[in-house]
């Protein structure tokens, strides 16, 4: 068992290691060609495997490797990343889970990650490597609707599914689904449409429509097998009104698609147009919301939905946000929050590393040196930095929010 010294060791290192590997994946983003990058990752990675390993959690250590290979690969040619976006959302899907590890062995907890978790990283792994993509849906041609609608033996399906939200690889766990269900009959449509649901990029939930000669107890029974698939509704519909949807929908599909192999007039997946690669950092363009300090969120565990921070930035941009929310991650009130809600569930960035924020928040220009006493300000009401250091500097200051009014009434006398 490891001494209290190896665990504060362990947090401290593995802490800075995961910090780093945040910038340098941010920075990789931006420059995919910069072989330098890969390799400070390639050697995080290699550090978190020993600092795993040497407290006992062979499973992270071995989580921790395949990473390794992985960025060892990428960073001596041996393999293509053509599929830059996904490569990035990984890397930091994987600091994530690291950093949930770290947290719950600074609270005393050193527990290790489940089996599925590696495999699931396995098969996303293999999936990246081969550059695979999910075509299970194939939508019915147009001449064919009517036949298939008047077959008697065929039976028309619109099934909701819902991931759970601790899922770490929604891709994967999207193939094992459309795998289970193409072996009983067709998956026809989806909503969100197919190109943007093959290429994983949706929150936690999904619709398809399906045909199958199976009763409804068979997809059931069939979803039931699949891990972290939270919620799901199968729902008959008529001949009629399923026929009605697919006629529309696979006449749209033709137009995006290669028909008998001609190339029409390419029509841009929606997604793409409304999540650029890079944030603009043209002002006329850039969406700046108000910030609201608030109380802690841990009372909403269960709604909660974790992003990276530049993840976080883009949502904010491209939905244009008004207002997002802050609030301190720990009792040292050394990090934040930022979040926004959106249907019900909280959206959550961890702002420890600064910069990406003190970017888009221009800080810079409001003459304050840091995000951090940004943020402060905000809390107390303070405009800006040459008030809120004057503040800061007084005898007045304090965490207590009516501190600033104290200190308003004094300078006003």
């Amino acid at each position: 068992m490891a001494s209290k010294e190896e665990i504060e060791m362990f947090v401290a290192e593995a802490e800075s290691h995961i910090q780093k590997g945040e910038k340098d994946i941010l920075k990789f983003e931006k420059n995919p060609d910069d072989i330098k990058l890969l390799e400070a990752l390639y050697f995080g990675f290699q550090a978190l495997k020993g600092l795993t390993a040497a407290i006992g959690l062979d499973k992270v250590s071995k989580f921790c490797l395949h990473f390794e290979s992985l960025l060892n690969k990428a960073k001596e040619s041996k393999t293509s990343i053509k599929k830059t976006n996904e490569f990035v959302n990984l890397i930091f899907e994987s600091l994530n889970v690291l950093r949930s590890v770290v947290d719950r062995v600074k609270k005393g907890e050193i527990k290790d990650i489940d089996d599925d978790i590696l495999q699931d990283l396995k098969d996303t792994l293999e999936d990246l490597d081969s550059e695979y993509d999910i075509t299970f849906i194939n939508p019915i041609p147009l001449e064919k609707v009517q036949s298939i609608i008047d077959d008697t033996q065929n039976i028309f399906y619109k099934i909701y599914v819902l991931i759970e939200s601790t899922c770490k690889f929604k891709k994967v766990r999207l193939y094992f689904i459309f795998r289970a269900l193409n072996k009983l009959g067709q998956i026809c449509w989806s909503n969100p449409d197919p190109d943007i649901l093959e290429r994983g990029e949706f929150d936690l939930d999904f619709e398809i429509y399906f045909i199958s000669l199976k009763k409804n107890e068979v997809i059931t029974q069939t979803l039931d097998e699949i891990l972290e698939i939270e919620n799901k509704v199968i729902n008959e519909m008529s001949p009629e009104t399923f026929g009605d949807l697919v006629k529309n929908v696979s006449a749209k599909w033709k137009k995006e698609k290669v028909v008998a192999g001609v190339q029409e007039k390419k029509v841009e997946p929606k997604l793409e147009k409304k999540i650029p690669s890079k944030i603009s950092t043209s002002p006329q363009k850039k969406n700046i919301p108000k910030i609201i300090f608030t109380n802690g969120i841990d009372g909403m565990k269960s709604s909660i939905i974790t992003l990276p921070n530049n993840h976080f930035i883009k949502l904010i941009n491209n939905e244009k946000v008004d207002v997002i929310f802050c609030c301190y991650k720990n009792s040292r009130r050394n990090s934040y929050f930022l979040y926004t809600i959106k249907e019900g569930f909280f959206l959550v960035t961890a702002s420890e590393i600064f910069e990406p924020f003190e970017e888009y928040f221009e800080i810079k220009s409001r003459d304050f040196p840091n995000f951090s006493d940004f943020l402060e300000a905000i809390r107390y009401g303070i405009d800006g930095y040459e008030e809120y250091s004057s503040f800061k500097e007084s005898e007045f200051f304090s965490p207590y929010i009516r501190s600033y009014e104290q200190y308003l009434k004094a300078k006003n006398r």
